[in-house]
């Protein structure tokens, strides 16, 4: 019997990376003049990729600047990010030991994040997850960010799951509504940035700590 394929969101999820993110978002609020953010307030924007935190840090500023100006503004960020991607980020407890015992048991895991393609392997590297995972898909190709459940689908596929047996473990109302449209089974991980978000609670299961996964799949 396969087991069943089990795709991991990133950010808020396996790794706080709030801190790293909100370092290259402030040098680029610098460069703009404009005042930088405390760490509640950029964990807070987090979830939808670097151009929309962009956005959602400019409106907070009153920001005069236009949304044409948001992709080269994007690549600016980005850059600052990949100078130190990993510099304070770290797997949140639990997230070492529980993937070890996942994958000594044989479930296929994979990667579904709204972080870019390549900061999101960088980050897999720099924090020593990226051998636990066989496929990884990004925020910016062309299947869509979360909600949008086509890069959980491929994910999946790519792990040589069915939606129907599969779990993604997640942090957000982004991570629910894509594993909703897609048929899969979610697992909240309620000390993620999506805490408080409205939606949450129609999450199939809810983990407070990372060691609890190992529970939950047993009883699959």
């Amino acid at each position: 019997m396969r087991l069943p394929a089990l795709v991991f969101d990133l950010d808020g999820t396996l790794v706080d990376s709030a801190p790293d993110i909100r370092r290259a978002l402030n040098t680029l609020l610098v460069e703009l003049g404009l005042p930088v953010l405390d760490l509640p307030t950029v964990t807070s924007l987090i979830g939808d990729g670097t151009g929309i935190l962009i956005q959602r840090a400019l409106a907070l500023s009153d920001s005069p600047i236009s949304t044409a100006e948001i992709p080269a503004l994007n690549d600016r960020l980005v850059t600052h990010y990949l100078r130190h991607p990993a510099d304070a980020t770290k797997p949140y407890p639990g997230v070492v030991e529980a993937l070890m015992h996942l994958r000594d048991a044989g479930y296929p895991m994979g990667v579904c994040t709204n972080k870019g393609q390549r900061l999101a392997e960088l980050v897999l590297v720099e924090t020593s997850l990226a051998e636990f995972f066989t496929v990884t898909i990004g925020g910016d190709t062309d299947l869509g960010r979360k909600p949008d459940p086509r890069s959980l689908l491929a994910v999946i596929k790519g792990l040589g799951g069915e939606p129907s047996g599969s779990w993604l473990i997640g942090d957000s109302i982004n991570d629910i509504e894509a594993a909703k449209a897609a048929g899969v089974r979610v697992v909240l991980a309620s000390f993620g940035y999506g805490h408080g978000e409205p939606g949450l609670a129609v999450a199939d299961v809810t983990i407070d700590r990372f060691d609890e996964l190992g529970a939950i799949l047993k009883q699959d």
